[in-house]
This record gives C-alpha cells, structure tokens and sequence, in this order.
C-alpha cells in the first residue's frame, strides 16, 4: 500500500470511528505499531 492509499484508508477508519459507525478492522503489526485507536472489543492471535 503506497503512502496516499495508506492515508485514504486511515482516514476513512478514523471517520467511521468517531461516528460510531461499524467497523472491522483487520491488521498487521505494522498498522498497530503506528495508530492508537479504540475498539469496542479486539481478538488476537498469536502464531507460534
């Protein structure tokens, strides 16, 4: 994902937040590194 397309993406995941709207978000490590937000509820998985 190029630097613009990341931003799109960001900013379009920020707006559903602060509107309450539905939202699933699917990551890597590199995108929880990077953005501080909060969900309702989180699952992760460990892989060994």
């Amino acid at each position: 994902m190029c630097p613009a397309h990341r931003t799109l993406v960001l900013n379009e995941i920020k707006q559903r937040l602060d509107t309450q709207h539905l939202c699933y978000l699917v990551s890597t490590q590199l995108i929880e590194a990077g953005v501080m937000w909060t969900f309702l509820a989180s699952i992760v998985s460990l892989h060994p």
